[in-house]
């Protein structure tokens, strides 16, 4: 008996299936697009912003920043740093003009193309490699992998800053240049004709210029108050500029970015799967009413009600079960090519990974 039920299960659902293929499949079509918006920008974005996040903890992230004119001294540092609970560290940079091109060609100072060299020996924002090797020696130096880009530099190649030659060794960047700015106030990077480039602090007390009246600091806490330390500096000294972490978009604007396509590709994907549902619904009630003397006949053979429930509803479920499935696996596919959106910024390699609230509302929401 429970055979022939099956059967008739079957029989029916397929009757159904063919009757109405149009409306169906396009049931299964809307499914698959929301559960693959939902999956696909999710699941990148999500991986993106955790191994971000990674890089900060690892190569310790500075919490702020500041400039002052003059020179803070070493024991006026450890007064801060104890009274605040807070490590501190001064930033060496130096502006140099890319006088030539990975060719060697003379490049006009007209051009105003400007490398910012750091000393990679640093103990916050420390540097990290992404290709090649560490400049570990003299005249070796490595850059950030967008400039490098856009000026044809490889790894080999020679680069000038402030009349010395330099080899570069590898590519690679520190976490307070994610999203390579000259300036705070830029909209948006610029590799053509700005870049970073990191050097041993030899080489940089050999390019620089000790006399800079502006000095820069930056510092890691315990992510509490800096509003004191601000003041402090601004009585104490000529203070120029304190950035908090929170507000510096070398650092911050990332996550802005991110977040913005995985908040709307959630809205439409559940949006999707909520104007499916409904119209499901819908299409099923219909059908009962519409066949209420089928229903009846049932009835008067024996059928229960969970039984016939369990018939109208087979076909529904297992069209959303296999769409479901079909969506996840596409979104799984596009979510690493859907990276290219974030592709202004310079991060390590993004791990991809799923997380169970990305299941959640990716799988077991819409079945």
């Amino acid at each position: 008996m429970v055979k022939e039920e099956s059967l008739l299960y079957i029989k029916r659902t397929l009757r159904d299936f063919e009757k109405n293929k149009i409306k169906y499949i396009s049931f299964f079509l809307l499914i698959v697009l929301s559960v693959t918006v939902i999956i696909g920008f999710n699941r990148s974005m999500d991986s993106y912003v955790k191994t971000v996040e990674k890089f900060f903890e690892t190569n310790n992230a500075e919490d702020g920043q500041f400039s002052v004119y003059g020179e803070l001294s070493k024991r006026r540092i450890l007064n801060l740093e104890e009274k605040y609970g807070i490590d501190i560290e001064e930033v060496k940079s130096y502006d140099s003009d890319l006088l030539k091109d990975a060719k060697g060609n003379s490049i006009s100072r007209d051009e105003n193309i400007t490398v910012r060299v750091f000393s990679y020996e640093r103990s916050i924002n420390t540097f990290y490699l992404l290709e090649g090797n560490m400049p570990k020696n003299n005249g070796e130096t490595a850059i950030d992998p967008k400039f490098a880009e856009s000026h044809d530099f490889k790894i080999g190649d020679r680069i000038v800053f402030n009349s010395k030659t330099f080899t570069i060794t590898g590519f690679g960047i520190t976490p307070d240049y994610i999203n390579i700015l000259k300036s705070m106030t830029d909209m948006t990077a610029s590799p053509a004709t700005f870049g970073v480039a990191y050097i041993s602090d030899k080489d940089f007390k050999s390019i620089s210029d000790s006399s800079d009246f502006e000095k820069f600091y930056c510092f890691t806490g315990k992510g509490g108050e800096y509003e004191g330390l601000r003041k402090e500096l601004q009585k104490d000294f000529s203070l120029s500029t304190f950035t908090l972490r929170e507000n510096n978009p070398r650092i911050i604007q990332v996550f802005d970015d991110v977040n913005a396509p995985k908040q709307v590709s959630l809205v439409i994907g559940l949006l999707l799967v909520c104007v499916v549902t409904f119209v499901i619904s819908i299409s099923v009630s219909n059908t009962i009413a519409n066949e209420s003397k089928t229903i009846g006949i049932f009835y008067a053979q024996g059928f229960k009600r969970s039984e016939l429930l369990k018939y109208y509803m087979l076909l529904p479920c297992v069209i959303s079960s296999l769409a479901t499935f079909v969506g996840a696996a596409i979104g799984m596919v596009i979510s690493e090519p859907l990276l290219a959106v974030e592709s202004e910024y310079t991060t390590p390699k993004v791990v991809m990974q799923s997380s169970p609230m990305l299941i959640v509302l990716g799988i077991v929401l819409p079945i």
